[in-house]
């Protein structure tokens, strides 16, 4: 299923319920509380759709195909299996059948594990055979929902070597001639933002004792790496990580790239005009032209502020909310949890998108090479497991313009 069908569901789905709720009378304050949040809900999933449309059909200008819009490769990845590349790291004999077909498939070298398989593992009830008794479908662990393609970042998969990314930023100035009047040629300028791999690494380990006493605990753990590894990947395009031991390994977010800041006082953040001026200052006609082209991903400590605090002028109605306020000037929003719990000063409170033109502005290149190791052997001694993911990716800004910032100051 393309992202594209997904979002289409859930907007069916919203859809669904706001009408249900438009066509009662006389609603509850829970009611009309819902209806509101739908509102918005269903908003952020039009804008979130129309991007994924854009960069599916991008994607296929170029000849990109999508492998779940492939029915032969999606057979064979659906046939594949995580353990077969386990026990050809355990053992070092090639793996075969749909496992080595699947990596033939997408082009990578002998001893490669792909990333995609990752996003096969399903849950499962599993039996507890010592207790003959029913195990439940495992609980895992809850991350952040990631918000970087919601912004309208394209996340770009990429074969072996350097992503060259090009952009046009100066070109043709057309103007009006008179008769027989020369046109003198206009130079243009373009510009390559090349991407080289780095790596980023997760490590999970286990004891052969838990293994044995909990069925299902590997496969629980391999989705609790991928989950990590995809939380990690959307916070550090969000917030940068700088925890490599060499510059060359270390990734600039949004927080630390040069992009436009807007700030917003202490003394104006529950200001309702002043808080819709610091977004409607992001609206150039350019790169977006109506309160729907931003694409706002607002910190946890922004929404909780604008969604629990009246107005303190600008209105005549009390209470009148912050978010109704902004709602009704046509702003939407999402959040995503890891960006600031507060709105104190130098605390974010939202990065935006500017959507016109959009994809492509900011690209999340992902090498589909990865490797993924077991290791029974480091901790033999203390009967521990080592199951470690190598993954290589970057995130480089192509248009800086296509974004900005909000930062909360004294």
């Amino acid at each position: 299923m393309t992202n594209t069908q997904r979002l289409q569901i859930q907007m069916s789905e919203k859809r669904e319920r706001l009408n249900e709720l438009l066509s009662r009378d006389g609603l509850s304050d829970e009611e009309r509380a819902e209806e509101t949040a739908l509102a918005v809900e269903y908003k952020d999933l039009e804008q979130r759709f129309r991007i994924a449309l854009e960069a599916e059909g991008e994607e296929a200008a170029v000849g990109v195909a999508e492998p779940e819009t492939e029915p032969e490769l999606r057979d064979i990845r659906a046939r594949a299996s995580v353990n077969d590349f386990i026990q050809e790291a355990i053992t070092g004999r090639a793996t075969t059948g749909a496992s080595h077909e699947f990596r033939q498939a997408l082009g990578l070298a002998d001893g490669a594990f792909p990333l995609e398989l990752l996003d096969d593992v399903q849950e499962r009830s599993t039996t507890n055979v010592d207790a003959s008794a029913n195990q439940a479908t495992w609980l895992d662990r809850m991350f952040s929902d990631t918000a970087a393609q919601r912004l309208g970042v394209t996340f770009r998969s990429v074969p072996a070597g350097v992503a060259a990314l090009p952009i046009t930023t100066a070109g043709a100035a057309p103007g009006q001639k008179g008769r027989a009047q020369a046109v003198t040629a206009d130079s243009y300028t373009v510009a390559v933002t090349e991407l080289k791999p780095t790596r980023a690494s997760a490590v999970l380990q286990f004891s052969i004792e838990d293994a044995a006493r909990l069925p299902g605990l590997e496969a629980a753990l391999t989705r609790d790496l991928r989950n990590a590894m995809t939380e990690r990947v959307d916070r550090t395009i969000f917030l940068g990580d700088t925890g490599a031991n060499e510059n060359a390994g270390d990734i600039t977010g949004l927080s630390g790239a040069s992009i436009t800041e807007k700030t917003l006082k202490q003394a104006d953040k529950t200001v309702g005009p002043k808080t819709v001026a610091a977004f409607a200052s992001m609206l150039d006609g350019v790169h977006a032209t109506t309160p729907a082209d931003l694409n706002i991903v607002a910190s946890a400590g922004a929404a909780q502020l604008w969604m629990s605090t009246n107005v303190t002028s600008g209105n005549s109605q009390t209470p009148y909310l912050l978010s109704r306020f902004m709602t009704d000037a046509g702003l939407s929003w999402s959040v995503r949890g890891g960006i600031s719990t507060t709105t104190a000063d130098k605390q974010f409170g939202a990065f935006v998108g500017r959507r016109r033109g959009i994809a492509g502005a900011a690209v999340a290149a992902v090498w589909s090479q990865a490797r993924l190791t077991r290791d029974p052997y480091s901790e033999s001694d203390s009967g521990e497991v080592r199951l470690v993911l190598h993954y290589l990716w970057n995130f480089g800004i192509i248009r800086a313009a296509s974004f900005q910032r909000l930062k909360f100051v004294a």
